[in-house]
C-alpha cells in the first residue's frame, strides 16, 4: 500500500526559497514537509554551485553557495520540518473534502493544508556546445562543483554571461590560464562583473567568437579550437 501522509505545509523545492518558506511556516507553528526530487537540501545552489560565491542576497556582500545553503537549512531546522529528499512530485490533485493532495514518485501520497511551490526552473539542462561532443566528463563540464579540480590549468570558458564571466574571474587565481569566448558581440554580465575585473583578469578572445571544434591531445584530455566570426 502507498504510504499516506498529513501536513499542514507541503513545500515542493528544497531550495534557497523553499527553505525559508520552511523557516516561515515553521515560526508560525505549522507543520511542515518539504519535497525535492534531489538527494541534498539547497537546489541548484548545492547540486551545482557549492564553490560559488554568491553577491546578490540582500545583507550577505558575498558568501560560497554551500554556506548559504547550510545557514538556510540550519534556520529552518530549528522548527523541525520533515525532508523528503529524493522524492519527486508527479501529480496534484484535491481530496473528496478539498484538501491539496500530492502524489510521490514512490507513492506516497501527502494530503496537505496547502502546497507551496518553490522549484525554480526544475531539472538543469545546460545548453550543449555541439563542438564538444564525446567529451563530456573528459575536459568538457557544464559547471564547477569544485574549482580546485582546475587547479594548474588552461581553462578556456564559453560565455557572455553572469556565470561564464564569473566563473572566470573565480578560477583565474586557480588556473594556469583563463580564456573566456562568447559568440555574441559583447559579454552580457551584469556591470560589476566586468567593471571590477583587475588587469590580470582572464583574456577574452576577439568577439564574436565560437568555439568549432573540440580535439584530445597528449597533455589535455579536451582542447577546443575558438574561431572569430567574420
Amino acid at each position: 500500500m502507498p504510504a499516506s501522509m498529513n501536513t499542514d505545509i507541503l513545500i515542493v523545492g528544497a531550495g534557497p526559497t523553499g527553505l525559508y518558506g520552511a523557516y516561515c511556516a515553521g515560526f508560525r507553528g505549522l507543520r511542515t514537509v518539504v519535497v525535492d526530487a534531489l538527494p541534498q537540501a539547497g537546489g541548484q545552489i548545492a547540486a551545482l554551485y557549492p564553490e560559488k560565491e554568491i553577491r546578490d542576497i540582500a545583507g550577505i556582500p558575498g558568501s560560497r553557495g554551500r554556506d548559504v545553503v547550510a545557514a538556510l537549512k540550519e534556520q529552518a531546522d530549528a522548527f523541525g520540518p520533515q525532508y523528503l529528499l529524493g522524492s519527486q512530485a508527479t501529480a496534484l490533485v484535491h481530496s473528496p473534502d478539498g484538501r491539496p493532495q500530492v502524489s510521490l514518485a514512490d507513492g506516497t501520497v501527502v494530503d496537505a493544508g496547502a502546497v507551496v511551490l518553490t522549484a525554480g526552473i526544475g531539472t538543469f539542462t545546460p545548453r550543449p556546445l555541439p563542438a564538444g561532443e564525446g567529451f563530456l566528463g573528459r575536459g568538457l563540464s557544464y559547471f564547477v562543483p569544485d574549482p580546485s579540480a582546475h587547479d594548474d590549468q588552461d581553462v578556456l570558458v564559453v560565455g557572455g554571461g553572469d556565470s561564464a564571466v564569473d566563473w572566470a574571474l573565480a578560477l583565474h587565481p586557480i588556473a594556469r590560464s583563463v580564456t573566456l569566448v562568447h559568440r555574441r558581440g559583447g559579454f552580457r554580465a551584469h556591470g560589476p562583473f566586468t567593471s571590477a575585473a583587475p588587469p590580470s583578469s582572464p583574456t577574452p578572445r576577439s568577439r564574436p567568437c565560437s568555439v568549432t571544434s573540440c580535439f584530445a591531445r597528449r597533455t589535455s584530455a579536451c582542447a577546443a579550437r575558438p574561431s572569430t566570426a567574420s
